[in-house]
């Protein structure tokens, strides 16, 4: 059997290699002699899989997509759409596979022929806050190619939504009512499916797969010498700004954690960690860049802050997780790595998607919209989490075995697209 997963961003991004990891283990397991093929906006990242085959994604053909500058030479898409009809109708009447003479191009189109499933990676991949954006199109473009070529067509669990202005919605209406199967992995996504998108099937929800990630022993990096009798803290931070022009709260943001991590060595002795889970590939998915600079501000008041940012996959940085007391979290995945380990978060939600995460878990309390992110109201979250520990530790198992119930049963709806 072939199998294509497309809409694969990058393996630098490792709350993505978490979902990946999930997805070829599960595969393979389910399917040992299928073959999987990987069409991925960064590619190379992605190279460190056994036993699949990587190609560039269908992005690729026009835009710098791994980099994130979707709108770059976006006026051609209308030629690469028309291209791909034109491929998907030979190829519906008479089996005909047309080619570009190029090989990457044409290896890409040949994962596309020979699929007898395709697979639209699980994440947060439809989401359009602008009347006009790009990225979005083109993973719609993507998933639509398949459904040309009638292929069968699974959408892992995803987060879709908000989808601003009208002619988006309508694409999306497009696409998903052709696709086989959606899983939705919060309650907010099958929300926006069910009333605003109105689609002719309702989604299947099934929480994120980076929840089937194995067990791991705690422990954090050799090089960091750590007091067991202090309270452990990580931090996960984003520069917001950099990413979406519009935020303008990314000040208020970084203050916000400076005061509380000032307070939590003041009052507690913390040991601080500010934890790297995105390496890129774009500038402004690098949260190096932003940590380093709270760690910068911060060194010469704070002795006990490290910064952990040499963790080469998903594994890693949850082993290092589960060696803490309990994050701080601004990526949705840091959240996951925590509750998949029972150590407890409070997550600063820049998306619905994270705090649709924690309500799903029952944890809706420990999380808060970005814009919303003060120091007082984060140091409360964290007095009540304190209060609670013992409680919300035995809660998070609970949940956690429901949910890793729930999660099981993904693969089985591919043995019916199949």
């Amino acid at each position: 059997m072939n199998i294509l997963i497309v809409n694969v961003h990058s393996a630098l991004n490792l709350g993505d290699d978490a979902i990946m990891y999930t997805t070829v283990r599960s595969i393979q397991h389910r399917f040992p002699d299928a073959k999987i093929t990987v069409a991925a906006n960064d590619p190379d990242s992605w190279v460190k899989y056994e036993h699949i085959e990587v190609s560039n994604a269908l992005c690729t053909w026009i835009a710098n997509c791994r980099l994130g500058l979707w709108r770059q030479r976006f006026y051609l898409t209308p030629f690469v759409i028309l291209f791909l009809c034109l491929s998907a109708i030979l190829f519906r009447l008479f089996n005909i596979g047309l080619h570009t003479g190029s090989y990457e191009k044409d290896h890409l189109l040949d994962a596309y022929f020979n699929a007898d499933l395709v697979l639209s990676c699980g994440g947060g991949n439809f989401y359009a806050h602008g009347p006009l954006s790009p990225g979005f199109v083109w993973n719609l473009i993507t998933l639509g190619f398949a459904v040309g070529l009638k292929k069968r067509v699974v959408m892992l669990p995803q987060s879709i939504g908000p989808i601003e202005h009208w002619w988006q919605r309508f694409l999306a209406r497009a696409v998903f009512n052709r696709v086989d199967t959606i899983m939705v992995r919060e309650p907010e996504s099958e929300r926006f499916i069910i009333s605003t998108l109105k689609l002719t099937k309702p989604p299947i929800p099934i929480p994120d797969l980076a929840f089937g990630l194995p067990p791991v022993v705690g422990r954090l990096p050799v090089k960091i010498t750590q007091n067991d009798s202090k309270l452990r803290v990580g931090f996960t931070i984003i520069d917001r700004n950099a990413q979406n022009p519009d935020f303008l709260d990314q000040e208020t943001y970084e203050d916000a954690i400076c005061s509380l991590i000032t307070k939590l060595d003041q009052e507690y002795s913390a040991e601080i960690f500010l934890i790297i889970q995105c390496y890129g590939p774009s500038t402004d998915q690098d949260d190096r860049n932003i940590t380093n600079r709270i760690y910068q501000r911060l060194q010469n008041q704070i002795a006990n802050i490290f910064v952990l940012d040499n963790f080469n996959d998903a594994l890693e940085i949850k082993s290092a997780i589960k060696a803490l007391d309990f994050v701080i979290g601004t990526r949705m995945h840091t959240g996951i790595f925590a509750l998949s380990t029972s150590i407890p978060v409070i997550l600063m939600g820049y998306q619905p998607k994270t705090c649709g995460m924690m309500k799903s878990f029952g944890l809706p309390k420990y999380c808060c919209e970005m814009e919303e992110v003060t120091e007082q109201g984060l140091y409360v979250l964290i007095n009540d989490l304190q209060r609670n520990l013992d409680d919300l530790k035995w809660e998070i198992s609970a949940n956690f075995s429901k949910t890793q119930d729930a999660l099981s049963k993904w693969i089985t709806y591919l043995d019916s697209a199949t």
